[in-house]
């Protein structure tokens, strides 16, 4: 009964949301990443027969978080043969992060600003979506866990952070971007509350132990070792269908360009780590001012103030040019690894009631995804929107004109 009665609180507005998510299952579409879809599968079935602490003896290159979710859905199928036939509603599991996220902003936004259409900025974005309902793949997941961990450490909620990105980091690497400032928001809460360093620990402990125990019981730990060193160089080409810088620099495929090949004075990894760190440092140094700052104020504000409204903003946006940065320097980047950079500028978008560069970052990410999986069937993919110049140069303008847009916020701050 009392389901029932805070079922009825709910404004009906919000069941909008509900039969969006039932209609997105209904018309799951067919379509996937074969090669990706094909995996899914094996690693589910290998699991379900095997116990999921053997999991690493399938070969699998994935965390244990992802792994863990496919068991649990083979589990639930309860044989081989119905794995098989309904592997494709796998894509169910990151649709549901996909709403988590696209509601996390409820705890950013002042709830004078809150409208129940929001959500829907992210939600009717084809390109964020395309990732998981059409590609068939996971990223929305530690996306969203490491959202979340941002959004609790701003909110000085120092546990659920350090817990959060440990998730995250345990579903997949792409949460690495996350740990300069989440870690850094993070010292500035237990800096003034010691007591929360010591519960975030053990939160870690324990959480990390418990993703490990079933690796620990078989004594296949050291696999998952072997998957996160051996995860660099696996590729070892300049970029691995990312329409990224590398595309500016030459008038072929990057695909065919050998990473560890001299591109001046260092190699094509090295110059992209040169180029991705300096980059990142320059975007962040209005960050770590402001954040020095909000340290030395004193108390954390509340989400109703402008001041901490302001600094939100800042954050979020230079995450999103740190995450972007990363896919669109590096060597041996994926289409997909965008796909961070995506949810954050949505996040940013709506705390600035300013659309156009999530706009902008949204129709490029679509464009590199469609131009590797042709799920349209267009009849041609060689016209100049989907050529990697142009694509690439989308990116550039996003990370230019966001650039701008925090240095001058730095500028603007320093003058008053």
């Amino acid at each position: 009964m009392r389901l029932l009665d805070r079922a009825r609180r709910i404004p009906a507005a919000y069941w909008l949301y509900f039969v969006l998510f039932l209609q997105l299952i209904v018309l799951l579409p067919d379509s996937s990443f074969e090669s990706d879809m094909a995996f899914w599968r094996y690693w589910a079935e290998y699991s379900f027969l095997n116990g999921p602490g053997r999991i690493y003896e399938s070969k699998t290159d994935y965390f244990p978080v992802f792994l863990y979710t496919l068991w649990g859905f083979a589990e639930f199928q309860g044989s081989s043969e119905a794995l098989a036939r309904n592997i494709n509603y796998i894509k169910v599991v990151p649709l549901v992060f996909d709403f988590i996220a696209a509601f996390s902003i409820y705890y950013l936004v002042p709830r004078r600003q809150w409208r129940f259409y929001l959500p829907m900025v992210l939600l009717f974005n084809v390109a964020y979506l395309y990732n998981d309902l059409i590609w068939g793949q996971v990223d929305a997941i530690p996306c969203t866990i490491a959202l979340l961990a941002l959004i609790a450490a701003l909110r000085d909620r120092p546990v659920w952070a350090a817990a959060l990105l440990v998730l995250a980091l345990n579903t997949k690497l792409q949460a690495l971007v996350f740990i300069p400032f989440v870690g850094l928001l993070w010292l500035a809460s237990v800096w003034r509350r010691p007591r929360e360093a010591a519960y975030s620990l053990l939160a870690v402990a324990v959480l990390q132990i418990a993703i490990l125990l079933p690796l620990i019981l078989e004594g296949t730990t050291g696999e998952l070792w072997r998957v996160a060193f051996e995860s660099v160089d696996k590729y070892p080409r300049v970029s691995m269908n990312a329409l990224n810088f590398w595309w500016l620099v030459y008038d072929i495929d990057p695909a065919y360009v050998d990473d560890p090949d001299i591109w001046y004075v260092l190699s094509h990894k090295h110059s992209g780590y040169v180029l991705f760190f300096g980059s990142s440092l320059l975007v962040m140094l209005p960050w770590l001012q402001a954040t020095w700052r909000r340290f030395r104020k004193g108390p954390i504000g509340m989400v109703s103030d402008d001041s901490e409204q302001s600094y939100y903003r800042l954050t979020v946006l230079t995450v999103a040019l740190a995450a972007l940065l990363f896919f669109f320097f590096n060597t041996q980047m994926h289409e997909r690894y965008a796909h961070p950079a995506i949810l954050l500028l949505f996040v940013y978008a709506v705390l600035r009631r300013s659309y156009w560069l999530y706009a902008l970052a949204s129709v490029a990410y679509f464009l590199n995804l469609e131009y590797v999986l042709h799920y349209l069937e267009l009849p041609n993919y060689r016209t100049v929107v989907f050529h990697g110049d142009f694509v690439a140069s989308l990116f550039a303008i996003v990370l230019v004109v966001g650039g701008v847009v925090v240095w001058r916020w730095h500028l603007t701050r320093a003058a008053t």
